[in-house]
């Protein structure tokens, strides 16, 4: 497969659109796959998939969430301060942040390994990727899904995007991409692997600009309560 001028204008265009697409605000819990504690796949119509999970990824950015009270199980919280971004080295927390806890992301006290409250070296600021993916196939009404990768896989998202470009030359919707569990972690750790030549790669630019848009939606912080001091504590 050789990476044309086609698919370069194509990202070009699309990440030109990062900025104006970031002033959306709406809810997107109902289109994200989650991950269970048992190592499946729960798809937004509530069906649990063991994986690998075959899909194309058609965009992905970065997110960075920092949340100040501890986390209880099955309790959605607001983050007091966030960032979405394609370059996780040139973020910044988004200004409808509650608490923004820095000008930027790079440098923040509460985005440095030791800041997490466990005392295991951590960082306080959740980094992760956000993938917007489809099945594969040429169907133009296949809905377009989220899932987060977890600060404890973005090493190998991002080695996983290398990987297609050099070996593919070309942009991460170029390849059908499998993602499963590592099943040597203890939590819900993502991989990727076996890409394949994706065949409708013409199709599929044609929803990457709704996939771009899903991405930027901005976390609902509406809900958010300042933090009192009888409240902090561990997440």
């Amino acid at each position: 497969m050789t990476k044309g001028t086609e698919v370069v204008d194509i990202e070009a265009a699309i990440r030109a659109k990062v900025q104006a697409a970031a002033s959306r605000t709406a809810p997107t819990g109902g289109n994200m796959i989650k991950l269970t504690k048992d190592k499946k796949f729960k798809m937004p119509d509530g069906e649990e998939r063991e994986g690998p999970l075959s899909v194309v990824v058609l965009d992905f950015i970065s997110a960075n969430s920092y949340f100040d009270r501890p986390y209880r199980d099955g309790e959605v919280t607001p983050p007091a301060c966030f960032a979405i971004g394609d370059n996780p080295k040139d973020m910044a927390p988004d200004e409808s942040s509650p608490v923004k806890q820095s000008a930027s992301c790079n440098g923040c006290p509460m985005n440095e390994f030791g800041s997490h409250p466990n005392g295991r070296g951590g960082k306080a600021c959740q980094n992760k990727r956000l993938l917007a993916v489809k099945a594969p196939g040429d169907d133009p009404e296949a809905p377009i899904y989220l899932l987060a990768i977890s600060p404890t896989g973005t090493k190998y998202w991002d080695a996983y995007v290398g990987l297609i470009k050099n070996r593919f030359n070309t942009a991460e919707f170029g390849v059908i991409t499998e993602i499963y569990f590592d099943d040597k972690s203890d939590f819900q750790s993502l991989r990727f692997g076996n890409p394949a030549e994706n065949p409708f790669i013409k199709e599929d630019f044609g929803r990457v600009g709704e996939a771009r848009e899903l991405l930027t939606v901005k976390p609902d912080v509406s809900g958010y309560t300042p933090l009192t001091p009888k409240k902090a504590g561990k997440r």
